[in-house]
């Protein structure tokens, strides 16, 4: 596989991994008690709670909840799509280098957004964990719509490490000397 073609498949593989945690981030549950279809309880990311008992649906804004999770969960989830956007343009245009910072891509303008971006969001969802730990008591659990975006977020912890760590150590220059 060619070097150009690798960097495209990756920088769509970055984006779509984004934009995925960002979905199951907003639409899937955080913390879900499920017995049977008529009797369950979920909170989703932004505190609203959902019960449903005896085929009644009740909705109320859950008290307590951590509004720092939703802020820095969203926004780390905004960098990392926003770096995956910058990679992706710039591979889809054919454009080899970074305009910022002159090097090849992905170059360390990627890495920082797409590792500050999972940071951001993993601290988010570790300020979460006391609130989260006190809803589930023993009777609900953690949701995938909490694991997942989790998940996601450590993982560009690390893609934007190794695309640091990679666009360091291969950045050479030449010095031509003077006669």
């Amino acid at each position: 596989m060619k070097k150009k073609s690798r960097n495209l498949l990756l920088s769509i593989l970055t984006f779509i991994l984004g934009a995925l945690g960002l979905i199951i981030l907003t639409t899937v549950a955080l913390v879900q008690n499920y017995v049977d279809s008529d009797n369950w309880y979920r909170i989703f990311f932004n505190g609203i709670t959902k019960w449903r008992v005896l085929g009644v649906t009740s909705i109320y804004s859950a008290s307590g909840f951590q509004t720092a999770f939703t802020y820095l969960a969203l926004i780390g989830i905004g960098f990392i799509v926003l770096g995956a956007i910058y990679w992706l343009i710039h591979e889809l245009t054919g454009k080899r280098k970074c305009k910022l910072s002159k090097s090849k891509l992905p170059g360390p303008i990627v890495g920082v957004l797409l590792g500050f971006g999972g940071l951001v969001g993993f601290i988010g969802s570790m300020v979460f964990i006391p609130y989260g730990n006190d809803v589930t008591g023993g009777f609900n659990s953690y949701a995938s719509g909490y694991i997942i975006p989790t998940v996601i977020m450590g993982l560009f912890i690390l893609i934007g490490a190794i695309i640091l760590l990679t666009s360091m150590s291969g950045k050479k220059t030449s010095k031509k000397k003077k006669k």
